[in-house]
């Protein structure tokens, strides 16, 4: 079978951003779709399964031309920290600017790097050193939740943040140490 125009696949990233009323037994948008790509995998399709958006960055970019065929980094050498899930690659050990910070899953580290992730959308949320704007991170590969990236801090004393990553200690595991 043939892919799906990309005008298609931008339709069904829209549906699942779409949040129907919980009164409907199956979202428009998936009956609509189905009838077009019967073989195209429903989680991708219907908003009740809720992926978070950013796991669809990289169909978006491709479908831009950004990027496309382009391969997620892989690294071959000492330390590299991979997602717990898909062990994708996401950070290197020499990145780590600290390790005393504390995730919503216990300790946590800041990294200055990181790759083959996806940003979330930006918030503000009152963290335990103040309010930060900050965007949720995730697996590029396999979508987990592995920290967040620190968009904006309000107080000067932790400015140094911004732009640096939160990976949960219990989201990464070691590879090649």
């Amino acid at each position: 079978s043939s892919a799906p125009p990309d005008f298609v696949l931008v339709l069904l990233l829209l549906a699942v951003s779409f949040s129907p009323p919980s009164s409907w037994p199956l979202s428009p948008w998936f009956a609509c779709c189905s009838s077009f790509l019967p073989a195209f995998p429903t989680r991708l399709v219907d908003p009740y399964l809720s992926l978070p958006l950013s796991c669809f960055i990289p169909l978006i970019d491709s479908i831009a031309g950004k990027g496309r065929g382009a391969p997620m980094a892989e690294l071959v050498g000492p330390r590299v920290y991979s997602c717990c899930h898909c062990r994708n690659h996401v950070c290197l050990h020499d990145d780590i600017i600290s390790k005393a910070f504390q995730g919503r899953n216990g300790r946590a580290f800041l990294f200055s790097h990181a790759m083959n992730i996806a940003v979330g959308p930006k918030e503000d949320r009152q963290l335990m050193t103040g309010l930060h704007t900050v965007a949720d991170i995730y697996c590029r590969d396999c979508c987990e939740v592995l920290g967040w990236k620190y968009e904006r801090a309000y107080e000067e004393s932790q400015r140094y943040k911004e732009g640096k990553f939160i990976f949960e200690k219990a989201k990464i595991v070691k590879e090649n140490w």
